[in-house]
């Protein structure tokens, strides 16, 4: 939340904040909509994307985010991050 924060003090007003993440996998389930919850209350544009899955689907990760994203922010899931 402080990074988010912080963007948003270094970032004009007529500016996009747009965020590039994901979550590992095999990791802890919960925190994965509260990630999806901050960067929408914070960003214009979220990219979900790979991290470590560790054997878990990428979209299914990256979904598992976007369930807590609920303020109409705009997100894509891009699952090959290169």
């Amino acid at each position: 939340m402080k990074l988010f924060e912080y963007a948003k003090t270094i970032t004009a007003p007529e500016k996009r904040l747009i965020v590039v993440f994901g979550c590992a996998g095999k990791r802890d389930h919960t925190k994965r909509a509260m990630l999806g919850k901050l960067s929408g209350d914070y960003c214009s544009m979220i990219v979900l994307t790979e991290e470590d899955n560790r054997d878990e689907k990428i979209v299914d990760i990256c979904r598992e985010i976007a369930t807590g994203i609920d303020n109409n922010t705009p997100y894509v899931i891009i699952e090959n991050r290169s």
